[in-house]
């Protein structure tokens, strides 16, 4: 699963529990978790990865943002290559993600 139009441009993509510990004065990390997650749950639907898939349920059914986030983690270090590599462009994604940039496009558009 591609995201289309997107080329991860950052450096450095963290580990989610890492990212999500960082303090960020301009966004809610913690309220990206749920749309990057529900990502994750596609993907490893895609790909056929029950136990992933089945972690990832376990995680969120525990409501604990860091519990998500490490589970987040945990699965990309158990799954192949492939469907790793999709998964950092999904945190890539994630991580460069910026608000002020979103709010912008729909005032142009009104």
């Amino acid at each position: 699963m591609a995201i289309e139009g997107f080329k991860c441009e950052l450096k450095e993509i963290k580990p989610i529990k890492v990212w999500i510990d960082e303090e960020d004065p301009i966004q809610c990390r913690p309220c990206l978790i749920s749309p990057l997650a529900s990502h994750y749950a596609g993907a490893l639907e895609t790909a056929k990865a029950e136990p992933q898939l089945a972690a990832l349920q376990k995680a969120w059914d525990s409501k604990d943002v860091l519990t998500i986030a490490e589970t987040l983690d945990k699965i990309k270090e158990e799954v192949g290559e492939d469907l790793k590599n999709e998964l950092l462009t999904l945190d890539c994604f994630t991580e460069s993600f910026k608000p002020e940039e979103v709010a912008e496009k729909q005032q142009q558009k009104s």
